[in-house]
């Protein structure tokens, strides 16, 4: 079903809750937005990140779309779990086809330009007007709380605001978020408060780096220390993975009469 069309039914569907008042992901409605900006400006919403974002923050390599991923001279292949551990394969283009939900491709270098912007570095570029807004718990998301191990123990309430998660990280305001296609995963995660971000992107599907962000976050804070990578738990069971199994051979003939 090409997007037009996706956007009509959208007219069918029945919300969950009232505007504002509960969060669910929805990538068709977010990408709506990208229709208001042509129809207030004329030009596509990639030209309009592309020349508000993108170029005064100095994310050089950030670009939309498949085409200008792949024509990049340096680009990370994605990378699949198979029995004998990870393999490449090439990035779904269906990925790419709504471009406000989706579709943004940047380096690490890029992604820590725009961490700085969001900690109220670059105000010429985002105000502390806007981060006020979009960093702001909009709604009430608590059943985000038990997710993962580090934030049934970590977070104590959870929010949604514009774009990103807000949780109180033991007494903490914590702003982050997570993504995850076929091949790639990213975690990026704010201390506004405290001047303090993390970015974590790795192109295999492993969730092990994940507790990498809780890890780094305790240390920064000073909170108790707790394995939240648990390595020792992936290599056993890589070896179980990788062990060879044991074979039998087994003849079976009728008794001689």
């Amino acid at each position: 079903v090409e997007y037009p069309e996706l956007v009509r039914q959208l007219r069918t569907v029945s919300g969950k809750c009232e505007v504002g008042s509960c969060y669910a992901y929805q990538n068709v409605a977010f990408s709506a937005s990208g229709d208001l900006v042509y129809a207030a400006t004329g030009d596509f919403y990639s030209e309009w990140a592309q020349r508000l974002l993108f170029e005064p923050l100095g994310m050089r390599t950030a670009s939309f779309g498949l085409d200008a991923l792949v024509r990049s001279p340096d680009w990370a292949r994605p990378h699949v779990r198979i029995s004998s551990g990870f393999s490449a394969v090439s990035p779904k283009p269906t990925y790419y086809r709504l471009a406000p939900a989706a579709g943004v491709n940047a380096s690490a270098r890029d992604m820590g330009a725009w961490m700085l912007a969001q900690l109220g570095h670059r105000p010429g570029v985002l105000s502390q007007s806007v981060l006020d807004v979009i960093q702001s718990p909009q709604a009430h998301s608590p059943y985000e709380r038990f997710g993962s191990q580090w934030r049934r123990q970590r977070v104590a309430d959870a929010w949604y605001g514009l774009g990103w998660r807000v949780v109180d990280y033991q007494g903490h305001r914590l702003v982050w978020h997570a993504g995850a296609v076929q091949g790639y995963r990213a975690v990026l995660a704010l201390l506004p408060d405290h001047d303090f971000g993390v970015v974590l992107l790795w192109n295999a599907e492993s969730p092990v780096p994940t507790g990498l962000m809780p890890t780094l976050l305790d240390r920064y804070l000073g909170l108790p220390v707790v394995d939240w990578l648990q390595l020792d738990q992936v290599e056993r069971q890589n070896t179980r993975a990788t062990k060879p199994a044991r074979s039998r051979s087994v003849v079976r003939g009728r008794k001689p009469r």
